[in-house]
């Protein structure tokens, strides 16, 4: 009788989270050449429910700090908060910035960028700091349609705003936010900054389009996002392409050519709403 409950209740939990909106994801992580002894100096946090990339701030390096335990430890513990209260951030991730921001102790600092999904209606809710963000694609048949493309938070050229502790850091309010209307199969990339200053929307789009497809699974996902960053490292490691980076550069009167190397993370997610989910079983 113990066994027939535990069996029921199981399955009651599985219906349950196939009646739930959520994400599909998978995760590639490229370090920089120079770091990967160590694994490089982004992190992330990824649950069907959160997900989350940030960037440690390189130049602690200069002053003896790793970078790479402060934007670590932030995704351990934003991770940790969120699950102690689904409810409150569900629909609010700058408030889980907000909070997380005093939890990490470390010298040091970082970008950060996270997004969470309503699970029971269609939409997602981001929160940014800095310049790790997301890009959301949507299947026109075959084509994907651009839905959204980030704005970088920028005090300076190659200068953003950052995480840190007391003065280390820019006040977490100072984070944007941006709840959007979703579709079954949108496709979202959450990337640190090593993506975005190699690869343009359209490069990225393009990627999509000859790799992904309209319907993903996880592992599916995983090669997408192992075809992103590859292309990113790739790029960041040749001195005679005109990248974004340096196209940023020269508009600040800065005169620079080539990729730029750098930490390389990128999240490639897929919307699965409860609705639609259903019809295709």
């Amino acid at each position: 009788m113990k066994l027939f409950s535990i069996c029921f209740l199981l399955i009651i939990l599985v219906q349950t989270q196939q009646n739930l909106n959520y994400f599909e994801y998978g995760v590639k992580v490229i370090p920089h050449p120079q770091k990967q002894a160590k694994g490089g100096e982004d992190a992330y946090y990824a649950n069907s429910k959160l997900l989350a990339v940030a960037d440690g701030v390189g130049g602690w390096q200069e002053q003896g700090i790793d970078p790479s335990i402060y934007s670590r430890t932030l995704c351990q513990n934003l991770g940790q908060l969120y699950l102690q209260n689904e409810k409150k951030y569900q629909n609010n991730p700058k408030d889980l910035i907000i909070n997380v921001q005093p939890t990490v102790q470390y010298l040091g600092s970082s970008t950060l960028v996270l997004i969470t999904i309503d699970q029971v209606e269609n939409y997602i809710y981001s929160s940014y700091i800095g310049d790790s963000g997301y890009m959301i694609f949507r299947y026109n048949q075959q084509y994907l349609d651009i839905i959204f493309e980030f704005e970088e938070q920028q005090k300076s050229f190659n200068f953003p705003f950052q995480l840190g502790v007391e003065e280390n850091g820019d006040n977490p309010q100072a984070s944007v936010k941006f709840k959007h209307q979703i579709q079954h199969n949108d496709i979202l990339v959450i990337a640190s900054d090593g993506v975005f200053d190699n690869l343009d929307m359209n490069q990225i789009k393009n990627i999509i389009e000859n790799n992904g497809k309209k319907n993903m699974s996880s592992n599916q996902l995983n090669n997408l996002a192992d075809k992103i960053a590859q292309s990113a490292f790739e790029f960041s490691i040749n001195q005679n392409y005109n990248s974004p980076f340096s196209k940023k550069a020269w508009t600040n009167g800065i005169r620079t050519y080539g990729g730029k190397s750098d930490d390389i993370t990128v999240i490639v997610a897929q919307i699965k709403l409860k609705k639609e989910k259903k019809e295709e079983l």
